[in-house]
């Protein structure tokens, strides 16, 4: 009598990966062959399930490798090309001093990077922040300049430019500011000030009227002779006497001496 043999195989058990992850991490903690009695698995479920855990890590470090290595190459050209763009227009100030580079750097910053023009130009760029912060910082040796200025500059109107160094010092110590003579010598040379001389005084219309006579003195300009009753019209003179300028006076005849008389003693 034959045994009939079952053809129906037994369904295969289906774990989660969650399941998965949890076994291998027990059978790391007291090893394989106990978590596979715990569990109720072959040794060789175990096994494979390591395997492919570590394929897959192995797999995805490769490809984090891959995408690392090829985004740093590709920075490396971006770098590489934006340097070949920097190079013909600072071409000029390669030997020249680092503040020059600086305001190469400051002019161009909207267009390249920072850190390339910095590495072009061969200049640290803890150079060029502490080169910005000064800019825009005023030391207090240039606060005390300005502040000096402006009280010297005011000092010097009000005595309408008599003063000089010395006595715009008195001044000031009068006035409760401690400046030296030396302070308001280079205040007043900074801003170019001058002392105005003794005894000059400002320009007025009628010494401008002298001198502009002085220079064309006895210059005529001969028109027709024109009868009057005293005479002959001479032409236009201009004549520097010790009271003023005469100027466009038509000179008759009869005048004649009265004119060489002043002259004489002119």
């Amino acid at each position: 009598m034959t045994k009939t043999v079952s053809t129906s195989k037994k369904p295969r058990k289906q774990h989660s990966p969650e399941f998965r992850s949890e076994a291998l991490k027990l059978a790391e903690r007291i090893g394989v062959t106990a978590a596979a009695r715990e569990l109720s698995l072959y040794e060789s479920q175990l096994y494979n399930w390591r395997s492919k855990q570590q394929n897959q890590q192995t797999s995805s470090e490769r490809e984090l490798e891959m995408s690392t290595e090829i985004a740093r190459l590709k920075r490396q050209l971006a770098e590489r090309d934006e340097e070949l763009a920097i190079l013909p227009k600072g071409r000029d100030i390669l030997r020249e001093a680092p503040e020059m580079k600086y305001v190469f750097i400051e002019k161009h910053q909207a267009e390249f990077s920072i850190k390339a023009m910095c590495r072009v130009l061969r200049v640290a760029r803890s150079g060029w922040y502490t080169w910005c912060q000064r800019r825009t910082r005023i030391s207090t040796r240039q606060q005390f300049r300005q502040h000096c200025d402006s009280v010297v500059l005011a000092a010097f109107t009000r005595s309408k430019q008599r003063y000089g160094a010395p006595r715009l010092t008195d001044e000031l110590r009068a006035q409760g500011y401690p400046f030296n003579v030396k302070t308001v010598a280079a205040s007043l040379r900074r801003q170019g000030l001058r002392q105005r001389p003794p005894g000059s005084s400002a320009r007025s219309a009628t010494a401008h009227t002298a001198c502009l006579c002085q220079k064309i003195c006895w210059s005529r300009i001969f028109t027709p002779v024109a009868r009057t009753r005293s005479g002959q019209e001479t032409s236009r003179t201009y004549v520097q006497m010790k009271a003023g300028c005469i100027w466009q006076w038509s000179l008759t005849c009869g005048h004649v001496p009265l004119l060489a008389g002043q002259c004489r003693h002119a």
